[in-house]
């Protein structure tokens, strides 16, 4: 449990990113105290407030317990963030009426400055979300995903009779037989239409392009062309064929299974 202190000091040991976040232990002392108060407090004994902050209580804390053994992954304790936040807020109700405010406001401020939060490379809001302009592809084209990167939200630009599919991400992988590769697998030999690979502008040559060609036969076979995004540059690459075994023969003849 002394992941809580050592998110006071900027650095990765939790996140990809350098972050540092005092949020989590000020939910931490936050709680507790509330759950002390409420005990303690025998004039004005709320039996429904008071079952409600124990609740809060006993989740966040033992939640964060959970987190801690299971995962340490700081994105994934953003709801215990927020639930931290919550507390610490409530605890500052103990103030007297004419300096909660202030002292609320004082606070927030101590604590946004003590933060040095994490973007995971996300971009900042813009009148437009998402904004990808894709150039035009013949009908009948399928549009194929390989990697890790973040590259769904240009398939929102694609017209409605070209088709996309991922064949490698977080959660298929080449040497992977399921179901959901299996069905990529069989989408894909069986299609009929031009074929493209979509794909970061820097990542030539990639992991990405070198697994679609070395697992799926689907080779770059000619030149990319540009695909406008208020995200990242990107690249569409026209594929060929070449002959490979079937990764998932075991599947395939049920793709819908």
């Amino acid at each position: 449990m002394l992941i809580p202190f050592r998110l006071l000091v900027t650095g990765q040991r939790y996140s990809e990113m350098h972050l540092r976040d005092p949020r989590l232990l000020l939910g931490i002392v936050a709680w507790a105290a509330l759950l002390w108060r409420a005990r303690r407090d025998t004039n004005h004994r709320d039996t429904t407030r008071i079952a409600r902050l124990q609740a809060l209580a006993g989740f966040f804390l033992i939640a964060l317990l959970a987190w801690s053994l299971q995962s340490g992954v700081y994105r994934y304790a953003i709801p215990l963030e927020m639930l931290g936040c919550l507390g610490f807020v409530l605890m500052l109700e103990w103030l007297p009426p004419r300096r909660l405010d202030s002292g609320t406001i004082i606070a927030c401020l101590l604590a946004i400055a003590a933060t040095f939060p994490a973007t995971w490379g996300r971009s900042h809001f813009k009148s437009a979300f998402v904004d990808v302009q894709m150039p035009p592809l013949p009908g009948g084209s399928m549009l194929v995903l390989s990697g890790t990167s973040a590259l769904a939200y240009a398939v929102t630009a694609l017209p409605d009779d070209v088709a996309a599919i991922s064949i490698e991400n977080n959660f298929m992988q080449p040497d992977r037989c399921t179901n959901l590769q299996a069905v990529a697998e069989h989408r894909i030999a069986t299609h009929t239409g031009p074929l493209w690979l979509l794909r970061e502008a820097a990542a030539e040559g990639g992991s990405g392009e070198r697994d679609a060609a070395r697992f799926y036969g689907l080779a770059v076979s000619g030149a990319c062309l540009t695909v406008t995004s208020n995200i990242d540059d990107l690249k569409l690459c026209p594929l060929r064929r070449d002959p490979r075994p079937v990764l998932c023969a075991l599947f395939v003849s049920a793709p819908g299974r």
